[in-house]
């Protein structure tokens, strides 16, 4: 199923719970379209209590990637024998049930699984990152590593689908006060309206990066972070960033639009007119968000 059709798809909600499943899931790449699933994992969690896990390896049917396996311990070796992905899913759905999904970066897992599953994955869910974002602004960095460090975690067993999930249950737990006290996380980024031009750099810039120089505009919403610091990570590379599509733009960002209400056929009109000027002769790139990161990763 293509990425750019997710119409069934659940809402990213912002919520106190104390029954739910956690999932998190380990692939052979990041684009779901190209790379498969190699673990289920998830835990039921019910009054605040872990009461079932479900965890299955699968094999994707070649060899997996050297960089995968350091990632995750997970080796070709350790797969051989196993069901393959699309085997393991009714199973896995069947213990989903009608569960808001806890993730962390959940939007990864609920695509990898959306697509496998043919769209049979209308679960709404929650994004500890995206939580982390908002109230730990202090963090460098919000991946689940650093937050387990910052919360005082047991990190020795990461990066396999069960551990994972339990470190992110307890990410979750220790975010909700958070949550109880401020409010949740989309009402007080709607009401921040940043023109992204008036953003100074952080630092010096490099005039041999990429995007030195560059203007940028982003559409859609980015799946690892609010597009102020998207837009800020540009800056810092010495490139400007637009709020519309013009002329003067020489990169356009694509986003999630699973969550831009204003897309239709799949594009939005930053989108399509991007790639009228693109026809039209003009110096315009457009990209995915991972595109973008691989850019600005070296700054």
């Amino acid at each position: 199923m293509s990425s750019n059709i997710r119409q069934n798809k659940g809402n990213n909600i912002y919520a106190d719970l104390s029954d739910y499943t956690v999932i998190d899931v380990e692939t052979t790449g990041f684009i779901p379209d190209y790379c498969d699933i190699i673990e289920y994992g998830a835990l039921r969690v019910r009054e605040g209590q872990v009461v079932a896990e479900f965890q299955q390896l699968c094999n994707p049917g070649y060899e997996i990637d050297s960089f995968i396996t350091a990632k995750t311990g997970i080796t070709s070796e350790m797969l051989k024998g196993m069901p393959s992905p699309e085997t393991v899913i009714d199973q896995f759905l069947t213990f989903l049930g009608n569960d808001v999904l806890v993730g962390h970066n959940t939007n990864f897992d609920i695509n990898f699984l959306y697509d496998v599953s043919d769209g049979r994955l209308p679960n709404d869910f929650i994004d500890t990152m995206r939580y982390a974002r908002h109230y730990l602004r202090n963090l460098e960095r919000h991946r689940l590593i650093d937050l387990v460090n910052h919360f005082g975690f047991d990190s020795s067993n990461m990066h396999r689908s069960i551990p994972d999930c339990y470190l992110t249950k307890q990410v979750y737990e220790s975010l909700l006060p958070f949550l109880r006290e401020f409010g949740p996380y989309k009402k007080t980024y709607r009401s921040e309206k940043t023109d992204f031009s008036l953003l100074e750099a952080e630092g010096e810039t490099d005039p041999g990066h990429p995007l030195f120089g560059k203007v940028c505009v982003f559409t859609g919403t980015l799946e690892k972070m609010i597009r102020r610091e998207a837009a800020q990570l540009v800056v810092n590379c010495g490139g400007t960033c637009e709020n519309s599509v013009t002329k003067r733009t020489n990169f356009l960002i694509l986003g999630n639009n699973d969550y831009c209400k204003s897309i239709k056929d799949g594009k939005s009109n930053k989108h399509k007119k991007a790639e009228s000027l693109s026809l039209a002769g003009q110096d315009i790139e457009i990209i995915p968000e991972s595109v973008f990161y691989d850019l600005v990763e070296d700054n």
